[in-house]
């Protein structure tokens, strides 16, 4: 019904007018402003569910990432873990090289010895030198019969863990830039500043999503696998702090890299004796010409302190030469890390870069205690 109605007014009611009906129009804009209170209402309740929905998510979305993140950190450990077990086994590897040569060689100067006893007591004697000759090489037949199963195995799995540790290493790597790219796309889309940056924070550090403030503490929120991570850094940067600083020229490092690698080679070698005596001649004479002191063990004296071979002493000096142009840079990292600059994920994937182009020779948790 219309609000209004039309009648005749004037002189013989010819002229035509309209009445507005009062009540009818009062109703109409009660209707419309009901009509409006209620859209208001249904659309404000819209909005804030909307709002509450968005929260949660965030908050969802921060308990994601940090689940993420702390499986990435555990699985990341655990291959850091494999990846040094691997290492050890190369290491093994070259360790019995050198106790091998170094057996045959003790073997042989003490053969010599008796020979030298017996001829100077009883004199030269064909039968005699022809029985000592036999008895001579029946105890290299024992020794290397002795010596085959378990220089077979160690070699074997040294060789097998060094073809796989760069694939490893690569993997690792991969899966930590993954790990940085997605806490990246997670900071742009809740990060300081970005709506509801507080219910993702509350997420990600277990706080509640409807009082996001001061429920948690970040420095107290490290996780288990962040805290050993973060561990094993520090060890390895007192390691690295404390390496001498020995500058070569890049040519001179791949000379002694190239020296080092025949050693070993020679000392792996089935089929001949190594000259131990001459190769570690070889490589205290290129220590001792860069200033670097060598030490030398007390053989007679069983109470000397340890002391390390030539070899494990010339490895440590190419190590430290070979991280000599990256140290300041890596150092640098740790200080940005510890101020809290630089993500642990970030850190240890330099390290990581590095040890996969073996210019470091030990991983992070190669001194770790568990």
């Amino acid at each position: 019904m219309l609000p209004f109605t039309t009648t005749k007014v004037g002189h013989g009611d010819k002229t035509k007018a309209y009445v507005v009906r009062q009540n009818t129009c009062l109703k109409i804009l009660l209707f419309s402003f009901t009509f409006c209170v209620a859209m208001l209402i249904v659309l404000s309740s819209t909005l804030y569910d909307v709002h509450i929905e968005r929260r949660s998510k965030a908050h969802r979305e921060g308990q994601h990432r940090r689940e993420e993140h702390d499986l990435r950190m555990q699985v990341g450990r655990m291959g850091l873990r494999l990846q040094q077990h691997m290492q050890d086994e190369v290491r093994d590897m070259s360790i019995l090289r050198e106790y091998r040569a170094r057996m045959y060689r003790s073997v042989g100067e003490y053969q010599n010895a008796i020979r030298t006893v017996v001829e100077d007591s009883y004199g030269p004697n064909a039968t005699t030198s022809a029985k000592l000759t036999r008895l001579e090489l029946d105890l290299d037949e024992q020794l290397e019969s002795a010596m085959r199963q378990l220089w077979s195995d160690v070699n074997d799995e040294g060789k097998r863990a060094g073809e796989k540790l760069h694939n490893l290493t690569s993997e690792i790597l991969q899966d930590l830039q993954l790990e940085e790219q997605e806490m990246t796309d997670f900071k742009s889309m809740y990060g300081t500043g970005a709506d509801y940056h507080a219910a993702a924070e509350a997420g990600y550090h277990g706080g509640n999503e409807d009082d996001p403030e001061g429920l948690y503490d970040e420095e107290d929120d490290e996780g288990a696998e962040e805290m050993r991570m973060r561990y094993a850094l520090e060890r390895l940067e007192a390691r690295i702090s404390t390496m001498p600083n020995i500058s070569l020229p890049e040519a001179e490092v791949m000379d002694w890299e190239d020296a080092y690698s025949s050693a070993l080679d020679a000392m792996g070698d089935e089929n001949k004796e190594a000259d131990l005596k001459k190769m570690q001649e070889n490589l205290a004479g290129r220590l001792k010409a860069k200033g670097i002191k060598v030490e030398t063990s007390d053989e007679e004296n069983d109470d000397a302190p340890y002391v390390p071979s030539v070899m494990d002493q010339f490895a440590v000096a190419l190590e430290a030469a070979k991280v000599m142009p990256y140290k300041a840079q890596l150092l640098d990292n740790y200080r940005l890390w510890q101020a809290g600059e630089l993500s642990t994920t970030a850190l240890v994937q330099h390290v990581e870069e590095l040890y996969d182009q073996r210019i470091l020779e030990t991983g992070l948790f190669d001194d770790w205690d568990d």
